[in-house]
């Protein structure tokens, strides 16, 4: 495939900055679109908390997927995505969860309480599926970069899943 001279080169080196390249890009895009999409039911704007959180999310995320092949890495190929399916869903609700809750301290201290579950189950339902497909496409040199891009521009949808989950269970316990 004719790549950029840059692509090529993230390409062509090791799996660990590719994997930090991949987490990178998914949480710039995910931990900006995600709260932009919960602008209509919020009485504030979330235009710089999306920004705040957005760059954490590409920053955390490099150090995410750094992590994330790390350990990944000390295990056979064959049992990587297996153990991804395991492991992969606690990892990403944990970082999710301290990204929106981080900035929602910082930003709009009174949503705390939404912002953390949301983001626990957004990274959450992202980790069930987007770790271990990660780690089942890298042996085959596939391009993970553009599912990683998708998987961030569909997380306004797994957002909404969290803050309708979260107020429905409030709901449900008041």
């Amino acid at each position: 495939m004719n790549h950029p001279p840059a692509v090529e080169a993230i390409e062509s080196s090791s799996p660990a900055l590719r994997w930090a390249r991949d987490f990178a890009l998914l949480g710039l895009v995910t931990c900006t679109t995600t709260p932009l999409s919960a602008q209509p039911w919020l009485p504030f704007d979330l235009t710089r908390y999306a920004l705040h959180a957005g760059a954490t999310g590409f920053f955390t995320g490099a150090l995410v997927g750094l992590g994330c092949w790390t350990f990944l890495g000390r295990f056979p190929e064959r049992s990587r995505p297996a153990i991804a399916l395991l492991t992969g869903p606690i990892i990403a609700g944990a970082w999710g969860a301290l990204v929106a809750g981080g900035w929602s301290v910082l930003d709009h201290p009174g949503y705390w309480p939404l912002a953390i579950p949301c983001g626990a189950i957004s990274g959450t339902l992202q980790g069930v599926w987007w770790v271990p497909l990660r780690a089942w496409l890298e042996p085959r040199r596939t391009p993970t970069w553009p599912i990683a891009m998708l998987s961030g521009l569909g997380s306004p949808f797994l957002g909404m899943a969290g803050v309708f989950g979260v107020v429905r269970l409030m709901e449900l316990l008041t």
